[in-house]
C-alpha cells in the first residue's frame, strides 16, 4: 500500500524486472493486472506472460479465476504423483520428462486493487483469498498493490489471507493531529 507518488509502481516494476533477470520464461510465468492501463503495458509481448497484460477489471476477475483453476489442476497433479509441492513435482518431472510436464512458477501481480474491487469486488476478493490461502505450494504467488488500503479495498478476508503486507507510504489526513 502507498499513496500517490510513493513508489508503489516503481516497486512493482522492480519486482517484475527481478523475475525477468533471474528466470527464463520456462521457469516463471507472469499474469500482470493493470487497471490503470499505463503502468504495466510496456511488458506486453514478453515471453514470460501467460496472457497479455490485463487492463479490464472483469477480465482481471477471469484471469484470477483461471489462476485458481490452474492451482487446482496442479494440486491434482501433485496428488496423482504423490508429491506435496511444485519443487518436489518438478524434481520428479525432470526424472520423467516423457510423461510429466515441468511446471513454471506463476506470479500474479495486481498494480491497483482498488479499481478491481470497485467493479468486481466479491469475485476478486474470493479469488484473491483462495490464491493467498493455498497457492504457494502450487508455485503460484500473488503481489497486490493499492494506494487505498481501506476496508473496502483490502477487506478483512483479504487482510486475513495475505500474510506479509508492506506499506511504502500512506498519507491519511484523518489520522494527523489537528491544531
Amino acid at each position: 500500500a502507498g499513496s500517490t507518488g510513493s513508489g508503489k509502481s516503481v516497486c512493482v516494476n522492480s519486482i517484475i524486472i527481478s523475475f525477468l533477470f533471474r528466470s527464463g520464461p520456462e521457469d516463471v510465468k507472469l499474469i500482470l493486472i493493470d487497471p490503470k492501463v499505463v503502468e504495466l503495458a510496456e511488458y506486453n509481448g514478453i515471453p514470460h506472460l501467460l496472457m497479455p497484460v490485463v487492463t479490464e477489471p472483469r477480465k482481471a476477475a477471469g484471469a484470477l479465476g483461471a489462476s485458481v483453476a490452474e492451482m487446482e489442476r496442479r494440486y491434482k497433479l501433485f496428488a496423482e504423483n504423490n508429491v506435496r509441492d511444485i519443487k518436489s513435482y518438478n524434481k520428479l518431472a525432470k526424472q520423467h520428462p516423457d510423461v510429466l510436464e515441468h511446471l513454471p512458477y506463476i506470479a500474479i501481480i495486481i498494480d491497483e486493487l482498488a479499481d478491481l474491487m470497485m467493479v468486481a469486488g466479491k469475485e476478486v476478493e474470493d479469488y484473491i483469498c483462495r490464491i493467498a490461502q493455498k497457492a504457494r505450494a502450487a508455485g503460484i504467488h500473488l503481489i497486490v498493490a493499492t494506494q487505498r488500503p481501506s476496508v473496502d479495498v483490502i477487506t478483512g478476508l483479504i487482510k486475513a489471507n495475505i500474510p506479509q503486507p508492506y506499506c511504502i507510504c500512506s498519507f491519511q489526513p484523518d489520522r494527523l493531529p489537528h491544531h
